[in-house]
């Protein structure tokens, strides 16, 4: 759903697939690092009280990361060199 500019026949242009995958893998990298950062935190400060949701998270989200980057990189493997 990411939106590039408004072309001049009043439709929308998409962003190019490496694009949208780069901020994907990125995202979900980062969400991924800190919710396990925060478990880890969880554990550490309050004796694991609210740990697991913040270790429920991150290894969802670093699975994102495994998808998209496995599409990001075949995505450019396939594209042209100009």
């Amino acid at each position: 759903m990411l939106r590039r500019r408004w072309v001049r026949n009043n439709t929308w242009s998409t962003l190019p697939a490496e694009v949208t995958d780069t901020i994907a893998v990125v995202a979900f990298g980062v969400a991924g690092l800190w919710a396990l950062a925060m478990g880890i935190d969880a554990v550490t400060s309050t004796a694991g009280l609210g740990s697991g949701q913040w270790f429920s998270a991150a290894p969802v989200a670093l699975v994102a990361v495994g998808i998209y980057g496995v599409r990001l990189i075949r995505n450019l493997r396939q594209r042209p060199v100009r």
